[in-house]
């Protein structure tokens, strides 16, 4: 009789275990937090297709990291969009392409990592435009400019 309450409760505790590590980590920044992007901004005149690096970091109320935090990031100009004047790069240096209205999660440091190419010339016509990339975890906001000319 006691092996078999020993058996139910080992039982128990692994099956709470088991779910306790299928969580996915993932959480957009609670209120409070804030938001900052490195750079702010891009203005320029380009003659030749050209990626930016961008470093969104995620902080708390405090100023500290959040690990983990989910960001969701887009742009109206970017791809899909029929005639688009950019696209977006999951990752630093222009790996993997992604589509407007994508995802990442923040390191440990609260940093999140995302690159854009931007063509020199779209449809035979040099590229120029104005547009906002938004980068949004919660309550936590913010935008970059872009103006190419």
């Amino acid at each position: 009789m006691k092996n078999r309450y020993f058996i139910t409760y080992g039982l128990l505790i692994a099956g709470l275990l088991s779910l306790w590590g299928c969580s996915s980590g993932s959480f957009t920044a609670p209120s409070g937090s804030t938001m900052t992007v490195n750079p702010s901004s891009i203005s320029e005149s380009i003659s030749a297709d050209t990626t930016h690096n961008f470093t969104v970091t995620v902080s708390d109320a405090d100023g500290k990291p959040l690990n983990g935090a989910e960001v969701f990031i887009t742009g109206a100009f970017a791809a899909p969009r029929t005639v688009a004047r950019y696209q977006f790069y999951r990752d630093v240096g222009a790996v993997t392409s992604v589509n407007s209205g994508f995802s990442g999660k923040t390191d440990e440091f609260g940093n999140y990592y995302f690159s854009i190419v931007v063509p020199a010339t779209v449809g035979g016509a040099a590229n120029v435009f104005t547009d906002t990339i938004d980068v949004r975890s919660g309550a936590a906001f913010i935008s970059i400019s872009i103006t190419l000319s």
